[in-house]
Formats: C-alpha cells, sequence, structure tokens
C-alpha cells in the first residue's frame, strides 16, 4: 500500500496544495506518527524529501515537525 502512495505522489507532480497536504499526512500516519492536519510542507534541498508540520490530535494544538521521503516512503520526527 505505501508503494502504491509513492507511486500516486510521484505520478501527480502537480496535485493540489490540499492534496499534497492529504498525501503527506497520509504516509506519516501510516509510518505510524500523529498528524491529524498539515500546517506547513516544505520541500528541502534533497531532492523528493520533504519537512511536514502536523498538528498532532484533531482538534489539539501540540505541533510536530516530520521528515518526510517520498521516493521511499520512509518518515521520522525531526
Amino acid at each position: 500500500m505505501k508503494k502504491l502512495l509513492i507511486l500516486l505522489a510521484l505520478a501527480a507532480p502537480v496535485a493540489h496544495a490540499d492534496q499534497a497536504e492529504d498525501i503527506a499526512a497520509l504516509m506519516l500516519n501510516m509510518n505510524g506518527l500523529l498528524c491529524a492536519e498539515v500546517v506547513d510542507l516544505r520541500a528541502l534541498e534533497q531532492k523528493n524529501v520533504y519537512e511536514v508540520q502536523c498538528v498532532k490530535y484533531r482538534g489539539g494544538s501540540a505541533e510536530a515537525t516530520y521528515m518526510l521521503d517520498m521516493n521511499t516512503g520512509a518518515a521520522w520526527e525531526e
């Protein structure tokens, strides 16, 4: 399933910002990381690696910053 999401994300490089945020949140959640809402999504110098800032819980205020590698689907907390 993770590979399918990566392929979909790479196949649609002109995705709307809200779709990119939804894909990022989904991939983070699939990696066991908490992301109820993406606050900021930034591409890093390393190709296909993004910094994602999220609200961790729905209706909450706790935030976390994650790194997301769209090539491998790997994600980790910064």
